[in-house]
């Protein structure tokens, strides 16, 4: 195996990787629209497993945008690390999520929210390279939280307290 090659393999996942989670963003967002919602199995999977792939790709492009663009940034640098991470992983956890005939108002923004701050604690849990895994984590539990908070509350029903009938106290 030589170092070209090596070389060749590294770029290819470096660029195919975050174009593979795109176009399964896009596959998501468009399975979400024509059936409404997706499958309990399948949004559990995608909101667990399937976030450290959304989370890989992300951070992925973001060195790539980095080293590209602003040279002088560097690669651990913790906006870059907590943004490239948990904006694909709460728009992968709010799609996954979605209920398109029980929608609410600012779901994406507060499930995105979720998410980033998530990010961002799972990024000052680590150092180096176990920054990234942290981040991964910290994002999606962070986006899952945001999302099961926000469908508790949603489904929360409020029983009608039944009135009573006053009570005759015996003389």
């Amino acid at each position: 195996m030589t170092h070209a090659a090596l070389g060749k393999g590294f770029a290819g996942t470096f660029y195919g990787l975050p174009v593979i989670a795109l176009l399964s963003l896009l596959l998501l967002w468009r399975r979400s629209r024509r059936r409404g919602r997706i499958g309990r199995p399948a949004s559990v999977l995608l909101r667990s497993i399937f976030t450290v792939v959304l989370g890989l790709a992300g951070w992925l492009a973001g060195v790539v945008v980095v080293l590209l663009a602003f040279p002088e940034v560097p690669l651990d640098d913790g906006a870059m690390g907590v943004l490239s991470i948990g904006i694909p992983i709460g728009v992968g956890i709010h799609l996954a999520a979605l209920d398109r005939n029980r929608a609410q108002r600012g779901r994406f923004a507060i499930v995105l929210a979720g998410a980033l701050v998530g990010a961002w604690a799972g990024f000052q849990a680590g150092t180096g390279l176990l920054a990234v895994i942290t981040t991964i984590v910290g994002a999606t539990l962070g986006g899952n939280l945001a999302a099961l908070v926000l469908d508790i509350r949603r489904d929360r029903v409020v029983a009608p307290v039944p009135e009573r009938a006053p009570v005759a106290l015996p003389v």
